[in-house]
């Protein structure tokens, strides 16, 4: 059996459920890409400065499927976005404070404390004994 070639370019991370709070798959992996490169922003602010071709081959999206995730992360209040037409740059800025509140949100749905369960479940096995 042979080896299985690596496609080139570089993996993006996707988190499944963050797509709940994003509004789709696409804006899920975007914020995810806006994620990864705030801290790595050459701005104080946290502003990234990048074309939308730029954005479109490091996700693979189309125009139209990038310019819908930037609008759903808009209209959650995940980013803020600016266009600079003399460089033809999208700037964008992750509202951090929202995102991770979105963030935690998903984080208290998908691992309640394990207390309470606990307490409900031995609540429930008194109560069907008597």
């Amino acid at each position: 059996m042979g080896d299985i070639l690596q496609p080139p370019g570089h993996p993006i991370s996707y988190f499944p459920k963050l797509a709940k709070v994003t509004g789709s798959v696409k804006a899920a992996i975007l914020a995810q890409q806006i994620s990864y490169w705030t801290p790595r922003a050459h701005d104080a602010e946290g502003w990234i400065y990048k074309s939308q071709t730029t954005w479109m081959d490091e996700t693979g999206f189309t125009l139209k499927e990038f310019r819908g995730a930037v609008q759903e992360l808009e209209s959650r209040k995940l980013i803020i976005k600016e266009y600079d037409r003399m460089n033809h740059e999208l700037r964008i800025q992750l509202q951090i404070d929202a995102y991770n509140l979105a963030l935690q949100g998903i984080k208290d749905n998908r691992a309640p404390d394990k207390k309470a369960h606990a307490k409900k479940a031995h609540a429930k096995k008194a109560h069907a004994k008597k």
